[in-house]
């Protein structure tokens, strides 16, 4: 409409702007006749539509009458607003369209519209019934409201806007004569008629009450939420003041007033204002819409004296996302408060290396990878191997003789293997990480040596060569070397009947019994294999030894160190509940989409470089390609699975206990300098050590109190001892997994609550879940120390929240599987001093955030 005048009510006959007052501001009593054509007078008791008995009139307006009316079919009273003679098409479709705008909106500061209703000639909305006066009548009746009602009438306002934009609604129309005020001092925003849904295609003429248009709505530009913000602005100054902000009397005049400056009225605002309040009305009245506040729920948080979080849990609601990143919780931390934490922090982390070095310790692993490299070089150019193209190594658990010992440690706990091809070593398995069975030995001269921790030869098997000459038939193969490089005494052994399939091909066998000597004498099993005279296979089988290709050979692998509840219901949780309730969030708009995307994001990030950083990358381009496909399709595919659990579950962890939410909101929205960020984070780390020593000392506790020893399970990876490349994995990774169990346990109490109705009962079975024993050896000590991990983990939930257990969890799972020591001669000690440092650094981070720019040593102390 370009920035001429605007002309002096356009739309007021097809829009229903102005809608009837209160019965003090009314044009005079329907209940007389009232003027010639206006709607017939109803009588008290007349009953309407079948179902509406009139009561009284309220009022008259330049468009119609209202009554106060009873529903008497549901048994409570509504308003009913008659609109005065025929209606045309345009304006009984505006009329449907409001009433259609109306009902998307459920808040106590909105009036509810309930339906339109054409019979005998009229057509009335029915609509809830106010018993108060609007705001202009109130206004005029008394001049200006005390700064303290006026407070709490714009937050009343504030609230009713946000919920009217959070279905995609721009009001329009909101002036002082729009605002009802109820029996107990309420305000409700009323009247859509000039209502607008900002994602329609479709344009709109020119409407509402110029006095209270935004610059933008006035030059007949699109309007946004933040139209309606301006148009609050001035209802609150007019509160304040006792006086419209524009009192011009024709548009010529109002443009002008919109350009002059207005720094004499604004600073009457400051005069009556304290500082916040006064700068949400100041921000309400920019010009450019940009420099407005981004929301009705921003302005809200910046009124002093009210909790938006709080009023949207009491009034039953679920808050958005933003309400909840508003909130007024601060959370910065004493100087005293933060240093504890730091402390805890760091000493638990020292502790904990401590009862670590108990259990590994430099007996266990007397020799680098690179020495045991070496070693196996020497093993295989004896036995007539020259270099490979490609190799691959690793440290592992030998996890069945941690049984078989049950917590004695020994060197024979640790094994290495070294693999040599004249090929590039490509592996099968989705992780494009070689082992020692994947790629398969299948081509030629392929060999592979396993060494106990102090080089000792335990086993070798070789792949012959496809086609040899016969000459080489009948020779007899030499089991001398392999017996020295096993450390053993053939005079000891004494010949017996194979018994083992060998992996090779091979047309001779042999075996042997006797007794290893070392630290302690086991007796063991010697069986070997040799094809045309050349040694081929030779294993040290212990006592402990399994075949893993039977049957009934089961893979033993490390347990989650917080129990296997949670790895169940998350499995569960997904496919059965996650895509129904998603859908259903999605199509009721309560899903926090920006959320979830980002929480998305970040899974598949920190997993993708996980895996890339520890796949065995190689040279073929066509290999390659492949290898990263297979590393990068499991990130996508947990990306997605999070991104519906966090759609599916989100929103009633939102509604139920949003508190927990509030830095989690902060940190998504990119708020790294929230003090309650770095409390949080700072908390996490505190309790993380925590954890972790109580899961420490449980591991020992059982032979400390003269009982039998749990299985030695150390959760240290073997393979963080093999290169600093699986160390940087376990830490990306584990960031991974501490979100992801992190979300799973806060939605395990959501759903628990909305089984069992009861906050305690729901945290009494949910530390009852976690508390899983990990082991199940000792349920006497595993218990009690199960349901102490648990309920340090739900007072940080509670506490922290969110974001607090994910770096529990997340500190907990990295340095529970890092090689730690206070050792610092030991070699492996700087496998695990990078991380170390990285979560220092966290801890560190979230130290001097929450302490929020106070005294690093407190005020006094520096003083």
């Amino acid at each position: 409409m370009g920035t001429g005048s605007p002309p002096p009510d356009e739309g007021a006959s097809d829009a229903l702007s102005d809608w009837t007052r209160s019965a003090t501001g009314s044009e005079s009593a329907p209940g007389s006749g009232g003027a010639p054509g206006s709607a017939a007078a109803f009588t008290p008791g007349t009953i309407l539509a079948g179902r509406y008995r009139v009561v009284a009139p309220l009022g008259r307006g330049g468009m119609g009458e209202v009554y106060r009316a009873d529903d008497v079919k549901l048994g409570h009273p509504v308003a009913l607003k008659f609109v005065r003679g025929t209606l045309s098409p345009a304006v009984l479709q505006r009329l449907y369209s409001e009433v259609r705008i109306g009902r998307q909106v459920a808040h106590p500061s909105v009036c509810r519209l309930y339906d339109i209703v054409e019979v005998d000639g009229h057509t009335f909305l029915a609509m809830e019934y106010v018993d108060g006066e609007d705001l202009a009548s109130l206004l005029a009746r008394i001049g200006r409201l005390p700064p303290d009602k006026a407070l709490d009438i714009a937050r009343d306002l504030c609230a009713g806007l946000a919920a009217i934009h959070e279905k995609g609604v721009v009001h329009r129309d909101l002036k002082p004569a729009n605002v009802m005020i109820d029996g107990r001092g309420r305000a409700r925003i009323t009247d859509f008629g000039l209502a607008v849904v900002t994602d329609s295609s479709a344009r709109y003429a020119f409407a509402g009450t110029p006095a209270y248009m935004a610059p933008e709505q006035l030059a007949g530009a699109d309007v946004t939420v933040r139209s309606d913000l301006y148009a609050l602005g001035l209802v609150l100054y007019e509160m304040l003041s006792g006086r419209r902000f524009f009192d011009a009397a024709t548009g010529d005049v109002l443009l002008l007033q919109h350009q002059d400056s207005k720094g004499g009225k604004l600073a009457g605002v400051a005069r009556l204002l304290d500082g916040p309040a006064a700068r949400a009305v100041l921000q309400c009245l920019e010009e450019d819409p940009r420099a407005r506040p981004s929301s009705a729920r921003a302005v809200l948080a910046l009124l002093p004296g009210h909790d938006p979080l709080e009023a949207a849990v009491a009034a039953g609601e679920t808050p958005s996302p933003e309400t909840v990143a508003a909130a007024s919780k601060v959370g910065d931390l004493s100087a005293g408060a933060a240093w504890a934490a730091l402390a805890a922090a760091l000493l638990g982390t020292v502790i904990s290396a401590a009862f670590i070095d108990r259990g590994v310790g430099r007996r266990l692993l007397p020799k680098p990878p690179e020495v045991l490299v070496e070693r196996a070089h020497a093993v295989l150019k004896r036995l007539g191997h020259d270099a490979g193209a490609d190799s691959a190594y690793g440290f592992d658990w030998d996890r069945d003789y941690l049984a078989y010992i049950r917590g004695h440690a020994s060197p024979a706990a640790f094994t290495f293997f070294y693999r040599q091809s004249p090929r590039t070593l490509v592996a099968a398995n989705r992780d494009g990480v070689v082992r020692r069975d994947d790629p398969p030995a299948t081509v030629s001269d392929m060999a592979e040596v396993l060494l106990d921790a102090r080089g000792r030869l335990l086993s070798y098997a070789a792949v012959p060569p496809q086609r040899e000459s016969a000459r080489d038939l009948g020779r007899e193969p030499d089991w001398s070397g392999l017996f020295e490089e096993a450390g053993l005494d053939p005079a000891a052994f004494r010949p017996v009947a194979p018994e083992w399939a060998a992996p090779a091909d091979s047309d001779g066998k042999a075996a042997w019994q006797g007794v290893s000597f070392g630290e302690t004498a086991v007796p063991v099993r010697v069986e070997a294999a040799a094809y045309h005279g050349r040694p081929v296979w030779f294993a040290v089988l212990a006592p402990w030894m399994r075949p893993v290709r039977m049957p009934d050979a089961r893979e033993t692998a490390s347990p989650t160190p917080v129990g296997q509840a949670g790895v169940w219901i998350l499995a569960m949780a997904m496919p059965l509940g996650g895509v129904i309730l998603a859908r259903r969030n999605l199509r009721l708009g309560r899903g926090d989409r920006k959320g979830a995307f980002r929480v998305a994001l970040f899974i598949f990030a920190t997993y993708s470089l996980a895996r890339l950083l520890r796949a065995d990358h190689v040279g073929p381009r066509a290999d390659e390609v492949w290898l990263l496909i297979k590393v990068l399709a499991y990130p996508c595919f947990w990306a997605a699975q999070v991104w519906l659990l966090y759609m599916a579950l989100e929103p009633y962890a939102r509604r139920r206990w949003p508190h927990m939410l509030i830095s989690w909101k902060r940190l998504l929205d990119g708020r790294l300098r929230d003090p309650l960020v770095g409390r949080d984070m700072l908390l996490g780390m505190a309790a993380g050590s925590a954890v972790l020593l109580i899961f420490l000392v449980a591991q020992g506790a059982p032979t400390w109190l003269g009982m039998a020893p749990l299985t030695a399970d150390y959760f240290v990876h073997g393979e963080t001892f093999t290169a600093p490349r699986y160390v940087a994995f376990r830490l990306f990774v584990n960031q991974f997994s501490g979100v992801l169990y992190a979300m799973v346990f806060l939605f395990m109490l959501v759903l628990l609550r909305v089984i069992v109705r009861r906050d305690w009962l729901a945290m009494g079975l949910w530390c009852l879940l976690v508390a899983s024993p990990v082991q199940g050896e000792n349920l006497a000590v595993e218990w009690p120390f199960g349901l102490l991990r648990a309920l340090v983990l739900l007072v940080v939930l509670l506490r922290g929240g969110l974001l607090a257990v994910a770096v529990t969890l997340a500190f907990l799972f990295t340095m529970i599987e890092m090689p730690l020591t206070l050792d610092l001669s030991a070699w492996y000690a700087l496998r695990a001093l990078p991380v170390v440092v990285v979560m220092a650094a966290i801890a560190l981070y979230g130290f001097h955030t929450a302490l929020a720019g106070k005294p690093m040593f407190g005020r006094a102390l520096e003083d």
